[in-house]
């Protein structure tokens, strides 16, 4: 009987091992450039935007002056910084590039870094585990979309509007 559990023990270890080792790719990302999942902005960062929508994450926009706009030799036409609204916790990057140009080029970068994607199909990479997803996606026309995201640090919703505040806000300006 105690070989039996001793088996049973190894054979469960294998199994929970395989599943963890499953859910990662290789070389993970914890973010990017240097800038953690969690981390505020960084003073070599300048503010450019807010999101607040129903049909996006709500995020405050954020780029870094003097960017290395490249990944190996493939040009990013932008390259934007996405953090909470209130939290300011980093927990995406997003770039586009040109479709026609760099696609098969990052397609190469990323699979020598981070293995064979977890999904592929038409103008469509993704490397998905627990902490990080990563994908490359072709837009319409000749623009492209790469995007490292947290699955950790998730967007929050913008805070709820008081409105009986704005409407004595809005008074003096009619």
């Amino acid at each position: 009987m105690d070989r039996f559990k001793r088996l049973m023990l190894l054979v469960g270890i294998i199994f929970l091992t395989v599943c963890i080792v499953g859910f990662a790719f290789p070389n993970e990302p914890d973010g990017f450039r240097g800038l953690k999942w969690g981390d505020a902005p960084t003073e070599d960062m300048y503010f450019v935007y807010e999101i607040i929508s129903e049909y996006m994450d709500n995020a405050k926009i954020y780029a870094k002056y003097r960017e290395n706009n490249n990944i190996g030799s493939a040009k990013l036409i932008s390259l934007e910084y996405c953090f909470n609204l209130r939290s300011n916790q980093f927990y995406k990057v997003t770039a586009n590039f040109s479709k026609d140009k760099y696609f098969e080029v990052l397609e190469i970068i990323f699979k020598d870094r981070f293995g064979e994607p977890t999904k592929k199909e038409k103008d469509f990479l993704l490397w998905n585990s627990e902490k990080t997803r990563v994908y490359l996606l072709g837009l319409k026309g000749n623009l492209a979309k790469l995007e490292f995201r947290s699955w950790e640090i998730k967007p929050e919703e913008p805070p709820e509007i008081d409105k009986i505040a704005e409407i004595e806000k809005a008074k003096a300006d009619f």
